[in-house]
């Protein structure tokens, strides 16, 4: 049991070590850091007397792996470049602090350093970045959610009335979320479009001469949709119309009704497979 669980430790451990590899983005996590800048024509770091600091939610891509000499020693590492800061961002504004003495002068990575490329260790990157971020514009597929609230409007078809239902909707879906706060913000609005397998709840009254009491029916359902999250908190509205299969496409009430649902509490977005956001 004790091998086992050193096995797996030592696992873990070898995975977060070679998981750092080229193209992928980091953010900074703490408060500040200190970066080198890289010398390509030397292959090395900048030997000259200027410390570059970056910031919390500063945000990099590795583009490859390098071996500095810091100090006499060969440190193992990786030549980074950050992504293009905005005029904008007035909070990391280049600032150069020139002291007395030996101390270098200080200068906070923005917009100036837009395109060049710097030096992180391998053990630095483990410490002071992390991958789990949010981008400021991401796309997402979702593979299910659900509508707990569903309003299908009667649309005149013949028996029709107003109906509260709900359904979960499973099958090919994309989400386009803009978020706020920077890398480690907790709000969010996003769009989302689909076109899901549902249920949908029938009985003889709503597909008459076809179905005898209430069942379930597999339904098709075009969706479009807008999900707001403040913190933890979600609200979605979303829209659509279910189209049934079959003989009972033509004979229920609400063949051609939209409906209106909301959604609340959950992420839609819990069930999601991120992709990499231009820089």
């Amino acid at each position: 049991m004790k091998m086992l669980c050193f096995f797996v430790v030592a696992l873990l451990s070898s995975s977060t070590i070679f998981a750092q590899s080229s193209g992928d983005s980091y953010a900074i996590k703490v408060l500040e850091t200190e970066v080198r800048l890289w010398d390509d024509s030397k292959k090395n770091v900048d030997a000259r007397n200027v410390e570059y600091r970056t910031t919390q939610g500063d945000i990099f891509t590795i583009v490859r792996a390098r071996t500095a000499v810091i100090a006499d020693k060969a440190v193992e590492g990786w030549e980074i470049e950050f992504w293009h800061f905005n005029a904008d961002r007035t909070q990391q504004q280049q600032s150069l602090g020139f002291t007395k003495g030996m101390t270098p002068s200080i200068v906070f990575v923005d917009k100036a350093q837009n395109g060049k490329r710097f030096f992180i260790s391998s053990a630095d990157l483990k410490i002071v970045a992390t991958t789990d971020f949010r981008r400021r514009h991401s796309w997402a597929r979702i593979d299910a959610f659900i509508i707990p609230v569903k309003v299908r409007f009667k649309n005149n078809q013949p028996g029709g009335v107003s109906e509260l239902t709900q359904s979960i909707n499973v099958g090919p879906a994309v989400s386009y979320t803009k978020n706020y706060g920077g890398p480690f913000g907790k709000n969010s609005i996003s769009l989302l479009f689909a076109v899901n397998a549902t249920n949908v709840s029938v009985d003889e009254k709503t597909v008459p001469g076809i179905v005898t009491g209430k069942t379930t029916l597999l339904g098709l359902s075009p969706t479009a949709g807008i999900n707001w999250q403040y913190d933890k908190i979600n609200f979605g509205i979303f829209t659509g119309i279910d189209v049934l299969f079959g003989d009972a496409m033509d004979k229920w009430a609400y063949r051609k009704s939209p409906w209106v649902g909301l959604s609340f509490g959950t992420s839609i977005t819990d069930l999601t497979s991120p992709k990499k956001e231009n820089q």
